[in-house]
């Protein structure tokens, strides 16, 4: 760089005195050339330096006569000085992209863990209910139970239910209940064992002498 600066100063004084444009140019020349072997870094800004419009005058003996001539060196297009400017590296789409797949894997993984403790509780919670005594069937059987049970296991006649739950209430052991149901309802009204209903009814009665 300290030659540059150099060339610089060289051209800027050779300007001052009004020397000769060809020793202007071979300055200038040099100066590209000195700008040129720069080794471009990574990561790089843009320094211009311009050249200024100059303007010569001289005196032209050429044809025995002697004529003031002005001569003028354009502004050319600007050297390109490579200066690291410490520019911050860009992120691309693919890295957002990427990031928000992580997040992503993150709060489904997080969802489904959680899907599957509750899961997990609701089963602990049913199997403990399961076992849990009941002291009075109507107190544990909700409204829209007892009408899944009038519907499918006593025909549609609430009385019949009514009166059904009553008597298992009354009894005292299980097997007395468990009796009076295989004779009275499993019998007459031609319940299945497989059915998902039945044997609904029959875990509450279960629960009710455990």
């Amino acid at each position: 760089m300290e030659r540059i600066h150099t060339l610089i100063n060289k051209l800027q004084d050779q300007l001052n005195k009004n020397q000769n444009p060809q020793n202007l140019l071979s300055t200038a020349q040099l100066l590209v050339a000195e700008l040129s072997g720069i080794e471009m870094p990574d990561q790089i800004g843009k320094v211009s330096v311009w050249m200024p419009s100059v303007y010569f005058s001289g005196v032209d003996n050429s044809n025995n006569k002697e004529t003031i001539v002005t001569t003028m060196v354009k502004r050319e297009e600007p050297f390109v000085i490579a200066k690291n400017i410490g520019v911050q590296k860009p992120v691309y789409n693919n890295q957002i992209k990427k990031e928000v797949f992580e997040i992503n894997d993150v709060i489904a993984k997080t969802n489904n863990s959680l899907n599957d403790t509750i899961k997990v509780e609701k089963k602990e919670l049913v199997a403990k209910l399961a076992d849990t005594k009941i002291k009075d069937l109507n107190k544990v059987i909700g409204i829209n139970e007892k009408y899944l049970y009038i519907n499918e296991l006593f025909q549609g006649d609430e009385t019949m239910y009514e009166r059904s739950v009553k008597t298992i209430n009354n009894f005292s052991v299980f097997p007395e209940a468990d009796q009076w149901i295989r004779r009275e309802l499993y019998t007459k009204l031609c319940w299945i064992n497989e059915n998902p209903t039945v044997k609904q009814f029959d875990q509450l009665v279960k629960r009710r002498f455990a």
